[in-house]
């Protein structure tokens, strides 16, 4: 499984495996789908989703886990 780590001044999230090592990254700077203005927590439910905490697009945006 990995790790996801809400990256608020670069606008993304950030992927992890479980011993630390960088996998990949999402997101960008935007107002769009997929797209974040200071992502700040983030929240992996059992069913496979990823939750993120969008602060300044005032919202909560929901992604499934492909990997």
């Amino acid at each position: 499984k990995s790790v996801y780590v809400a990256d608020f001044y670069n606008h993304r999230v950030q992927v992890f495996d479980r011993n630390g090592r960088y996998i990949t990254s999402f997101g960008k700077m935007g107002i769009g789908s997929g797209e974040f203005r200071g992502p700040t927590d983030v929240a992996v439910s059992k069913d496979g989703y990823i939750y993120v905490s969008d602060w300044k697009n005032h919202r909560v945006q929901k992604f499934r886990i492909t990997d």
